[in-house]
């Protein structure tokens, strides 16, 4: 019969070895519990010891299983936990948490132990809009025990929102009941910011949404382990690792150097330096890079990493991911082209223009080598636009910038400053070489007029197209690319001042920079504070010698040097104050011409009306001023260049009916020097065609005077008037009688007078 004491001294000691949870741990009980053995053993103790022994290898069994279970569990929670998301483990039917991945505060600022607390520590950071719909489905996929998959948002402690997606699947014991729910969430914020930006169709979301799998499988990137041994030898690799890459598996563990292969040779020192260097600290390692495919294709992924070390901190084995990230690098780099680069032409943009210049000047300064600027702007670019339309005018923009590019060396950069603007750098210019830089300057900005000269064909019209060129010279005229652009449009401007279709390089006489400010400046307060006054040309009918009207010239006495028309009516046209100065012209005529209809002079007086100003909103506020003054009807006549009058047909029948209904003549000045058409000068009820003074002084040559016979004709024909411009000689007045040319204007009568010296001349006398 069996000593029950013995029994009971048996089934303690399984207990407690079987509690042990490693063999040291079971051999170090069991010496402290089972006393030494004798030997030999006692006959009647044989029994005893046998059975000792049977536990004893029992328990150093259970002991060895689960010191393996603890390492496998080790290595799949260092796996799970290291993702970029929130593991989870739920009861069954219920949904009731069992376990949550520590990512839980990292990624959305909740603690692991709210969320543990039941149901509705989940539930009450879902968005309200989105909570009702998620818990129906959740609830009835877990309570069915079918997969559940969604997309929401979350509120993370700081009331952010975040956007998940949230998969789960019931695992079934071998009997098929439920044993627990397994699921992950991810952040999708990005990548539903990046399809609500893009508008990504319903169609990419699919495809996102169908990366998505099981709990590891379905991320978008590849998980992979690797051994810390000296060639970092594959031990894992999920299935997209193949997708991603075009290499199974078994391809990365049969070949310790196929990685170093697949990298892009111009990432892979970098790359390799980096992963080197990471190992080697067991450090983390995050890299950005492209590979070539087993198909040749190439991929950017994004690959991190980290040393996983056990409870000791002993190091184990490298975990990571690739993330296929070419979709987003494809997209940068099409962002950046779009910020750097002009979207009509493709040429570089003035951002572009600039951080290379400061380059450039950077070297040039270092190698003491010598950079051009031009600065481009096309002459009457508004013309193709009003007349062809904008689109035309695009096309026109294309070609122009094609042109200026094969006109430069391929090195040099061409640019689009905005609108018809041009930007063009030469860098590393010998200083002295081909005469000096102003040569190279001068002999590139003829380069350019050259190219431009042929004429360009633009919706099936021959357009010609010139330009005015500015040239500004590194280190001769400034040393910062603020101060030489600033220069070349100085430069540029002197060149459409001296007739367009020039180039002209920059000089410390052209009147640039604080210079050019501070004129305009004083000519701002010229026309506040009454430094400005008009002069008037007498208009005479050829036939009897009699005055029968005037021109209104403006002039600017700034202190003691009278300021030429030609030099500040350009600036104010430049700086915005060409508005205020016509007003001033206007106002101050009417105001001259009322005082001479009191004094009884019937005199009428024509201004000029500058383009940039040749609007309704313009024209309605010089009718107001002449209302304001009391006017008859054809006291003051509007001129308007021949260019200008061209421009916009169905804007100037609007400007034309209003100024025919207030009874205003229209005369159109520097005739023959423009693009006319005769059905427009009908349409307009233009009343006077002032001919240029150019022809005028041509009339020595039979060409010059058959044009002018041409066009004093034309008016007839047209029951216009013709006014000769610049008649200085008795020979030039006997052929305009002759050819029948009513009126005209110079200084063969006299130049501009002040009013005084009009009246004197009304009265039949000169002024002093």
């Amino acid at each position: 019969m069996a000593d029950p004491s013995r029994e009971t001294h048996l089934a303690e000691l399984a207990v407690a070895l079987h509690a042990q949870r490693s063999p040291d741990a079971v051999l170090a009980a069991f010496a402290g519990a089972v006393p030494e053995r004798p030997d030999p053993i006692p006959d009647d103790e044989r029994e005893l010891w046998a059975r000792r022994a049977e536990i004893l290898q029992a328990a150093l069994e259970n002991a060895a299983a689960h010191e393996a279970r603890t390492r496998a569990e080790a290595m799949l929670r260092g796996l799970i936990e290291q993702l970029p998301a929130v593991s989870y483990v739920a009861k069954p039917i219920t949904g009731d948490p069992i376990y949550i991945s520590p990512q839980l505060e990292q990624l959305f600022g909740s603690k692991v132990s709210d969320w543990m607390q039941g149901f509705d520590g989940w539930a009450d950071q879902i968005h309200p809009d989105d909570r009702e719909e998620v818990l129906r489905r959740y609830t009835a996929a877990v309570a069915a025990g079918t997969p559940y998959d969604g997309e929401y948002r979350l509120i993370d402690t700081s009331g952010r929102v975040r956007w998940v997606w949230d998969t789960a699947v019931t695992v079934f014991h071998e009997d098929g009941t439920p044993q627990a729910i397994h699921g992950v969430i991810f952040e999708i914020t990005k990548r539903k910011l990046a399809e609500q930006a893009l508008t990504s169709s319903q169609a990419q979301l699919r495809e996102a949404e169908g990366r998505y799998r099981n709990l590891v499988e379905r991320l978008p990137l590849a998980i992979y382990i690797d051994a810390l041994d000296a060639t970092a030898t594959s031990i894992y690799n999920s299935p997209k690792n193949a997708e991603i890459t075009g290499y199974t598996h078994e391809q990365w563990m049969a070949d310790p150097d196929l990685f170093a292969r697949v990298v892009h040779p111009d990432d892979r020192e970098r790359v390799m330096a980096a992963l080197s260097e990471a190992h080697q600290g067991h450090g983390e390692f995050c890299c950005e890079y492209r590979i070539v495919r087993a198909d040749g294709s190439l991929r950017w992924l994004r690959d991190e990493s980290v040393v996983v070390a056990d409870d000791d901190g002993v190091p184990l084995y490298r975990q990571g991911y690739l993330l296929d990230i070419t979709d987003r690098r494809e997209a940068e780099e099409r962002f950046a082209h779009l910020a750097y680069h002009d979207a009509l032409t493709g040429l570089p943009n003035r951002v572009r223009f600039r951080e290379r210049l400061e380059l450039e000047l950077e070297r040039a300064a270092r190698d003491r080598a010598g950079l051009v600027v031009l600065y481009v702007d096309l002459d009457d670019f508004k013309l193709v636009n009003d007349n062809l339309g904008h689109g035309a005018g695009d096309e026109l923009l294309c070609a122009v910038a094609e042109r200026l590019r094969r006109a430069v060396r391929p090195a040099d950069l061409v640019a689009r400053q905005g609108g018809d603007e041009f930007l063009v750098l030469l860098a590393d210019v010998d200083p002295v070489a081909n005469g000096g830089l102003a040569a190279t300057g001068e002999r590139i900005g003829q380069q350019l007029l050259a190219a431009l000269a042929t004429p360009f064909s633009v919706a099936g019209t021959e357009v010609y197209c010139s330009a005015s060129v500015g040239v500004s010279l590194y280190p001769a005229d400034a040393k910062s690319g603020e101060t030489l652009l600033k220069h070349a449009d100085v430069a540029m401007y002197r060149a459409k001042d001296s007739g367009r279709h020039a180039c002209h390089v920059y000089s410390t006489g052209t009147g640039a920079g604080a210079g050019t400010i501070a004129t305009a400046a004083r000519l701002a307060r010229a026309i506040e504070g009454g430094d400005l006054t008009l002069h008037y040309q007498p208009i005479v009918e050829l036939a009897t010698g009699a005055m029968v009207g005037c021109e209104a010239l403006v002039r600017w006495r700034d202190g003691d040097e009278l300021v030429p028309p030609g030099k500040f009516i350009p600036l104010a046209e430049r700086t915005g104050l060409i508005a205020p100065l016509s007003d001033w012209v206007v106002t101050e005529a009417c105001r001259q011409s009322r005082e001479w209809q009191s004094r009884g002079l019937d005199l009428p007086i024509s201004v000029n009306f500058p383009g940039t100003l040749w609007d309704l909103t313009a024209v309605r506020r010089f009718l107001d001023t002449l209302a304001g003054f009391q006017l008859p009807p054809g006291r003051i006549t509007v001129e308007l260049t021949e260019s200008t009058a061209m421009v916009n047909p169905a804007e100037n029948r609007r400007i034309m009916a209003e100024l025919r209904r207030r009874g205003v003549p229209i005369a159109i000045d520097d005739f023959g020097t423009g693009h006319s058409s005769l059905g427009r000068l009908q349409e307009m009820s233009v009343s006077t065609l002032k001919i240029d003074r150019s022809f005028i002084a041509n009339l020595g040559k039979e060409q010059g005077r058959v044009l002018v016979t041409t066009m004093v004709g034309l008016a007839q024909g047209l029951g216009l008037s013709a006014l000769a411009e610049g008649i200085e000689t008795e020979a030039q007045l006997e052929f305009l009688r002759a050819a029948g040319c009513p009126f005209g204007q110079g200084y063969l009568w006299s130049g501009a007078l002040p009013a005084a010296g009009i009246e004197a001349r009304c009265c039949g006398r000169r002024a002093a």
